[in-house]
This record gives C-alpha cells, structure tokens and sequence, in this order.
C-alpha cells in the first residue's frame, strides 16, 4: 500500500489467475515481508542439550543445555547486506527474479531465509498463516479500495464496497469514467441501451475495455452476492418460450446443482437475455470492439463487444464481410446467442455456423478456449443457446467471406386490404425458393412490404423469380427490382434505400458506428467513454433512436404451418391497435438448406419467424393495453405455431458446469 506502482502490479497479476495463492506476485510479497519484518528474536526453550554448529570449528564451543531459553532470529540474516542486495528495502521483485533465491541463500551450512523458525520444529501453522494471508491481501487489493493510511484511522461506515471493487476491477487511472450507480447522473441513459424499459434497474454499470477486466468484475459480483450480467448490443431482445427450467436469465444464478439439471425434462431454450437486471453488475462489453483480420483476410479475431455496423465497416477495408444480421447496432455475441439470424442464412447458414472458436471467462473466473476441439460442448452451447448464460464472451475468431454481387427488391403495396392476401402468398411461396434468396414481409396496420435478397444473381434473375411468385398480381404493388448490389449497398438495403445503387452513390455510413450508438435519452445526461468509430474515413453514423419497444417471436414449423384462418387473424389483430403503437410484423422466410452444428433449437424444423414489435407508451392506460395486446396474441397463436423439442438436452447438460458456482 506505501507503494502505488506495486499495489497496480499486484492487482494485475490477481486478475490473471484463478485464485490467490496462485498468484506468483502476491506469494514474492508475502515472501518478501517475512525477510524483511523477521522479528528481532524468536524465542524457545532447547528441548534437549545440542552443540552449537557441531563438526564445524569454532573459536568457542558452545553447549546449549535442555531447557535454556534461546533466540532464533532471523532479524540479521535477513538485513545482511552481503546476502540481500539492497536488504534493508522492501523488494517483492527479487523472488521473481530468482524463483530459487531462499534455496540458494540456504544451501550448504548456512540457513540465510528462515522467516518461521528453524530446524525440525518450525512453526506448525506455517502453511496456514500463508493461505489465510494470501486470502486477506489478495481480497483487499482486488476487491476495496485501499491505500496508506498516513496514520490516520479511516472511516470504513463510509464506503461504498461494491462500487471501490469494481473500481479496483477496471485497468488503468480512468476506471471512475467507466462505473456508473443510481447516484449518477448519466444512469438512466446507462441502464437503458437501445430498448427503453423503466422495470430494470442493475445496482451497478461497468464498461470494460480489456477482457483482463472481466473476470475481477465477476468476482465483485459474487462477492457483493448479486448476479454479473454481461451486456453487449443493448437490444435486450426476448424470444419467450415455455420453459421448466430457464438458462437465460443471469450468468451466475444459483438455482440448483449440476445433479439438480440432470433428468429434467428441457423442452426449450429461452432467449430471454435482458442484459439490465434489477439489482445485479451489468459488464458491458461494447467498447471491446477491435477487429484483428488474418493475412489472407480469411478470418478474424474481434472484440466480442463489438456491434455489427463497426465489424462491417472494418471489414469492408479488407473487401471481406461476415455472415451477420441486418440492424447496424446490434452487438455480435447477442446476435450470436440467438442463433444469428442474417440475409444470406438459407444458402450460408445462420451467423454462428461461421464462428471458429472464442475466448470466454466462466462463472469460477478462468478464462476459456471453446472450439469443436477444446470444451467443445461450450462451443456447441454458445452458438445460439442463450445470451449472457454460459459464460462472458470476450473474443471470438470468425470464418470471413467474400459476397458476390447480389439482385435485391423492395415491393409495396399501401392498400390494407392487400395485406392478408400478401402475407398468405409470401408465407406459401418465400421459403420455398432458392436457398440463395433470403426475405421478409412487413406487415403494418394499413400497408405491407416485401423485402429480398437475391445473394449472387442478377437482376434479370430475380425479376422472373417474382414473376412466377404470384405477389405481383395482388392489389396495387409497387415493385423496385435492381442488381449489381455491392456488399455495403447491400447491408444498407432497407434502411437507407431500396434499391441498389452505382458503388460512388452508396452512403455506409450508417454501419459506422461508436461503441455506445443510441440517442439521447429526453433530457438525461447521456453517458460517453472514447466513442470513436472503427473508419476515420467515413462520416460517423447517426445516433440510433431509441424507443419503448415491445416485442414478441414465434417459428412457424415445416411440419405445422399457419392455417388461412390463424394468418387472418394475426393480421386483422395487427389493424386493432392504434396508429401511436406503429406495430408491425417482420415475418421472415426461413427453410435452411446449409448444415450446421450448434445449439439452436429451431434449425432443422423453422419454416418462418414472425416476430412483433410495438412503440411503447408513456402513458399507463395505453401501455397496459399494448401489454394485454402482446398476452392475448401469445394466447392465441404460441398454441398454434406448438413447441421444439431441444435437439441435444445431454450437451445442454454439460455446458451447464460452466454457470454453476
């Protein structure tokens, strides 16, 4: 504590290792307070009559009798300067420098480092007074904040521990910026990311920005007794399902033991990842957002943190992309905890089939290689089963791909009489077709539109696609069919434009986004740390808007499709709420063709994803009627599209042993 370098050093150290005895720095510091503040004498009774150094010549024998009181100290050994360099200084670094140093100043007949007595008889609590040291320092160095008290008595009542630990938890002097409390002005903009949702209220905020961060954060959590929460995208999307037992809900929940698990009856998987629970440390994650390209541009290493729009961008200075979803600011490893749903999956797969491996620390705190060949059981999990559950993803190595130039189509129809008739058409005719055309239909209260991807055909190709789809000849569409789509006019197709466009017209600066890429919220203090884009030579994206969001998804099945008369009613349901609600559906066709091995439940049976979303309300009245809206719907059609069986509930199992504590 007297020496602020060494204090940051043995913090560093602690951080890397899965407990404190292990720590090699903190064990050099106990061994070296013990040489250095050896008391002046210890002192014993001779148990038996003994000559002092016997066999070596002496000036003066000495006969020690039974019972004579002695002191052996190691007080002058230990300041001998021709032993210790510098003996009279506290140096922990000497016993790292030379890990043999008490056995070498030992050898022979000298006995040069003996700080808990000599000869047969040592102190027998030895083994222990250095456990319980190791626990006391190891604690207080990584989780309070502690200096020198200058002699003064400190007011311990004072301290706020949880929020000094994770101080301590965070690298380098600007840790302060990175934690924001209740008491801050800047926490409502923190707690919220993209979704606005007044229920949650985490006890405390981190932003990390070296993965070394992470696993002291956990050990805050779970010496504070609340649940660390890792935080990447800040959707917060839910995809509800049915459960008896849910992984979803918090990294480090203790509700039962690993034989607890085994033989329960798993009939889902919930994606119910809020990253902001009430009362629990959110670790977000999005300022680890490095992308690290190989050689050959065939694969990169990236922060796990990091939004989609920032990887593309990235990538796209290599002419290489990645297999990922559509919104800019979705964070990557969110996104991969669903699946990974994208606009190229019917032909390439869904965006965790192209992920190698990745590097992530487990509720014990150690840090994880998962890949099909090391834990790969935690690999198979973390691909699509659950945000946030078996682990805090702090890198992930992902397989790039070089897309060909692609045809795509925006077709409307602003009639709502059409929109029944389109959805049918779309639903019967979109999942059906060539694996390499991905699509989606947006159903809204008074209008529909119908949006595709046509991945390496041209647009010759796609128009008599649609041609023969039957769309075109409902109602009054209006259809916009171009080619020659670059992969950034691509990835922009539907947000920006609808069309494609001459590669010196297309504007991707909207996948150019910073690390916290959400607008302000009203007149909350909004909450910055280094937002900084991965490009310098694109303009920044726009703050993403934020919006009281509401959301619910269902997989229509291969074996179980919709009737006429379900479809009809989940579209004259969407006609029902008011026009304040903007509700719409975003049903998308699915039908993989391209294999994959990975914890996804709805892979080999999903036909299509219907997912609804609505604006939330300020106002009570009508926020509880929106909320009635989404359990009547969920009443209604859950029983319908039925329920997926988990395909492998053994792996389930044993990625399982990676939460428990």
């Amino acid at each position: 504590m007297k020496s602020p370098e060494r204090l940051a050093s043995l913090r560093r150290d602690l951080r890397q290792v899965p407990d404190h005895r292990s720590s090699p720095y903190l064990q050099a510091c106990l061994k070296e307070t013990a040489r250095r503040y050896s008391g002046v004498s210890m002192l014993r009774h001779a148990r038996r009559p003994t000559d002092v150094c016997p066999g070596i010549t002496t000036t003066t024998d000495v006969a020690v009798p039974k019972g004579a009181v002695v002191a052996i100290s190691g007080h002058l050994t230990h300041r001998d300067p021709n032993i210790y360099r510098d003996a009279d200084e506290w140096v922990p670094e000497r016993w790292l420098e030379e890990p043999d140093l008490a056995r070498r100043v030992n050898a022979g007949d000298r006995l040069a480092y003996f700080p808990f007595g000599a000869g047969a008889h040592r102190c027998p609590g030895e083994k222990l007074a250095g456990i319980i040291a190791a626990a006391i320092v190891g604690t207080a160095a990584l989780d309070f904040d502690v200096a020198w008290g200058g002699g003064e008595r400190a007011d311990l009542t004072k301290l706020d521990f949880s929020k000094a630990c994770t101080t301590q938890a965070l690298l380098g002097g600007d840790a302060p910026q990175r934690i924001v409390t209740a008491q801050d002005d800047t926490y409502t903009d923190a707690r919220l990311g993209e979704k606005i949702q007044f229920e949650q209220f985490p006890a405390l905020i981190a932003y990390v920005k070296d993965a070394a961060e992470v696993a002291p954060l956990i050990r805050c959590a779970q010496s504070a007794g609340i649940k660390a929460v890792p935080r990447n995208g800040g959707h917060q999307l839910s995809y509800p399902f049915p459960l008896e037992l849910s992984f979803s809900l918090g990294l480090f929940e203790d509700f039962c033991s690993a034989s607890d698990i085994r033989g329960r009856k798993l009939i889902g998987v919930s994606f119910s990842s809020y990253s902001a629970l009430t009362d629990t440390l959110v670790i977000d994650l999005a300022h680890l957002n490095y992308v690290h390209v190989s050689e050959d541009h065939s694969t990169a290493k990236v922060g796990a943190g990091i939004r989609l729009g920032a990887l593309y961008t990235a990538l796209s200075g290599y002419d290489t992309t990645w297999i990922g979803g559509i919104c800019p600011t979705v964070g990557l490893t969110g996104l991969l905890g669903a699946g990974g749903f994208n606009m190229q999956m019917r032909a390439l797969g869904i965006s965790s089939d192209h992920v190698l491996s990745a590097q992530l620390v487990a509720a014990d705190g150690q840090t994880l290689h998962a890949s099909p060949s090391s834990n790969p059981d935690l690999f198979w999990a973390i691909r699509g089963g659950g945000g946030g559950t078996y682990g805090v993803i702090t890198e992930l190595e992902l397989q790039l791909t070089k897309l060909p130039r692609s045809a795509m189509v925006a077709i409307s129809w602003n009639e709502s009489e059409s929109r029944f008739a389109a959805a049918k058409r779309f639903l019967e005719w979109a999942p059906r077709q060539p694996k390499e055309f991905t699509s989606q239909i947006n159903v809204y209260k008074s209008s529909v539109q119908v949006l595709g991807w046509y991945l390496g055909r041209t647009q010759q190709e796609l128009q008599a696609l649609l041609n023969d789809s039957g769309l075109l000849a409902i109602g009054h569409p209006e259809s916009q069919v171009t080619g020659d789509c670059s992969t950034d006019n691509s990835r922009i197709f539907g947000i920006v434009t609808n069309v494609c466009l001459p590669d010196d017209k297309v504007d991707p600066s909207i996948l150019n986004v910073v690390p916290e890429s959400f607008s302000k919220y009203e007149n909350s203090s909004q909450f910055t740390y280094e937002e900084v884009p991965l490009s310098t030579t694109r303009a920044t994206a726009e703050p993403w808007p934020r919006f009281r969001r509401l959301s619910k998804s269902f997989f229509v099945q291969k074996d179980n499709l919709l009737g006429d008369d379900t479809l009809r009613e989940v579209v004259d349901r969407i006609a029902q709420l008011d026009d304040a609600s903007g509700v719409w559906g975003e049903w998308h066709a699915w039908n993989i063709s391209a294999a994959g091995e990975n914890a996804f439940a709805w892979r080999e049976q999903a036909y299509a994803h219907l997912e609804f979303q609505v604006h939330g309300s300020n106002d009570s009245t009508k926020q509880a009627g929106y909320e009635k809206w989404f359990a009547d719907l969920e009443a209604y059609l859950r029983p319908a599209v039925g329920y997926v069986l988990l395909a492998a509930p053994g792996r389930l199992v044993d990625a399982m042993a990676y939460v428990l504590t």
